[in-house]
């Protein structure tokens, strides 16, 4: 006679832990997106102050100082860097709504304008507020892919889940399937027959 198996239950707070870093990188997504789109956004209004091949970059210190870096190409070899460098300062200043406190401006390879918050509202003034504190036109159309690939992801991450979950569960009864139980099984004996029967008759003297 066999044991039988105890039943295999999965705590559900297992489960909210492994949701939680889908749900994360669902809410990491959407940031980013929306950041990468503002960049190729200012890269293509900085393409209109005689540039070309521009790259932008973002990046926040462990101190919460945020800097943007632009490089690009001249397209007019002949042009003055510093000028260039100030149309290109105008355009970040005027238009990227995001913080600003260090901007670096490289052209050509090679490094022609570093400042940082004051300087730049020395030079151009203050910030438009709206700018520091946009992160986006806010409409539906701004939102809805963004909105989109995380509802793809956060699918594919609870697919993914459910069919771990399941491996794992088929995996524990296949183990307790194969378990020995923990002591070996009752022998059957025969039922029991009486005292055997004499093997002869008794000895005559």
């Amino acid at each position: 006679m066999s044991t039988p198996s105890p039943p295999i239950t999965e705590r559900p707070g297992r489960f909210r832990r492994l949701l939680a870093p889908v749900v994360a990188l669902c809410a990491l997504t959407i940031t980013g997106c929306a950041a990468l789109t503002e960049l190729v956004k200012l890269s293509q209004r900085i393409e209109k102050a005689g540039v070309e091949q521009v790259s932008t970059h973002q990046s926040t210190e462990s101190t919460g100082l945020v800097r943007l870096r632009v490089q690009a190409q001249q397209r007019d070899r002949r042009a003055d860097p510093e000028q260039t460098a100030q149309g290109i300062t105008k355009v970040v200043w005027d238009t990227f709504p995001r913080r600003i406190d260090e901007l670096e401006i490289t052209l050509d390879g090679k490094l022609v304008s570093r400042a940082d918050r004051a300087e730049l509202i020395d030079r151009l003034g203050e910030r438009n507020p709206a700018l520091e504190e946009d992160t986006g036109d806010g409409g539906l159309g701004y939102w809805l892919p963004f909105a989109l690939i995380a509802f793809v992801l956060l699918a594919l991450g609870l697919i993914g889940l459910l069919w771990w979950q399941r491996r794992r569960r088929e995996h524990r009864a296949a183990e307790v399937s194969r378990t020995p139980p923990p002591y070996p099984s009752a022998v059957a004996w025969p039922p029991y027959q009486g005292p055997p029967p004499p093997s002869g008759r008794g000895r005559t003297h």
